[in-house]
């Protein structure tokens, strides 16, 4: 008798870890597109941050052939998971109120933090800068400079004054 109740109790114990397992995978399978959208929600609330953040530094739609030779420094290479962007004039005061873009050439020094992930998300970072205007810009500067979309390096970059938009795509694409 002994031996039989202990059967149904480990029988009963199997059971119920199986139920349990069976409950979890059901929930996760029935919500898995809620899942898998929430990086993107992230994604974009942080772009709308960006966007708000950096609306009077609209760029300037020309492209410049120039050239010359590059001016961008980076100055550390943090596979920082958060984008980061600051616009700095030469007097080191941040003046978001000022175009930063001249004639096809930057204005004023801009850091710009591009974290690891997806070419997509590091573009963000630059177009939330006022760098570019939109991803098909970029595209189409990296195409124009010989550089693919995918190569862009997660680090920190220092764009200084006087740039074009084709150093800055040969830059962020070495």
């Amino acid at each position: 008798m002994k031996k039989l109740k202990d059967f149904f109790y480990h029988v009963n114990d199997v059971l119920l870890a199986l139920f349990i397992i069976v409950i979890a995978g059901g929930i996760i399978f029935w919500r898995v597109d809620k899942i898998m959208e929430y990086p993107q929600q992230v994604v974009e609330e942080q772009a709308k941050a960006s966007s708000t953040s950096s609306k009077a530094d609209q760029p300037n739609k020309k492209a410049d052939t120039n050239t010359a030779s590059k001016n961008a420094h980076e100055p550390n290479s943090s596979q920082d998971a958060n984008s980061d962007v600051s616009s700095t004039s030469a007097s080191g005061n941040n003046d978001n109120s000022e175009q930063i873009w001249k004639d096809g050439a930057l204005t004023k020094d801009v850091t710009v933090t591009i974290s690891s992930g997806s070419a997509e998300d590091a573009i963000k970072s630059l177009i939330a800068a006022g760098l570019f205007s939109s991803f098909a810009e970029f595209e189409e500067t990296c195409t124009k400079v010989g550089r693919s979309v995918d190569s862009i390096k997660a680090t920190t970059f220092t764009f200084t004054t006087g740039l074009t938009k084709d150093q800055i795509a040969t830059t962020v694409t070495d």
